[in-house]
């Protein structure tokens, strides 16, 4: 399954952000990243990019996503 525009941009931003400091951001530093000041809206592009099967997170806690084995 694909993703859209936007969430290939959560993605990168992620991936990016793993790659260069060896852990994942939290929440709010994606929302800065992503120039977003809602964490619902960023809650939600991470569900929805597990349920894709890209990253993969434990819903509460900071720095939990990791990424998931992808072609991307």
């Amino acid at each position: 399954m694909g993703l859209t525009k936007r969430q290939y941009k959560y993605y990168r931003i992620i991936k990016e952000y793993i790659q260069t400091n060896g852990f994942s951001p939290t929440i709010r530093e994606i929302n800065e990243m992503v120039g977003v000041s809602s964490s619902a809206t960023t809650n939600d592009m991470l569900y929805r990019l597990k349920e894709k099967g890209y990253i993969n997170f434990i819903p509460r806690k900071a720095r939990t996503i990791t990424l998931c084995d992808t072609k991307l």
